[in-house]
């Protein structure tokens, strides 16, 4: 029976059987198989000047896109990321509790509350 109609796995180029696919993985990025496709795995030294030609590209890269930290990620604005991240009015102090908790309540549906049980736990304020 020929090897590529037997079980496991079957590297057409250099005709042979694996029988897992750790072993296949291996064997892909191995130098037996690497050599049979026609690549070498040798990697070209750089010249001093190829350095520095790369790290001069690198820096007007850099001075081309601006200031540094004008960076925004995709799916944000850049006045999302300058809004202060804390809650309040926009100065930096803190909202306080009570307007916290008042917030809550108003955002709570007391149809949808009593349906799921948090009617209260019987305090007397209201």
């Amino acid at each position: 029976m020929p090897l590529n109609q037997q079980g496991g796995y079957y590297c057409s180029v250099c005709d042979c059987k694996l029988m897992d696919s750790m072993s296949m993985l291996d064997h892909i990025n191995g130098k037996w198989h690497q050599r049979a496709l026609g690549m070498t795995m040798r990697v070209e030294a750089s010249t001093k000047e190829q350095v520095k030609n790369r790290i001069e590209m690198a820096k007007a890269r850099q001075k081309g896109s601006g200031e540094q930290g004008a960076y925004v990620p995709d799916g944000f604005s850049l006045q999302a990321l300058e809004a202060p991240s804390e809650p309040g009015n926009g100065d930096g102090s803190e909202v306080s509790d009570e307007d916290e908790a008042a917030a809550q309540d108003d955002a709570i549906d007391p149809e949808l509350a009593a349906m799921m049980g948090f009617g209260g736990f019987g305090s007397s304020k209201a």
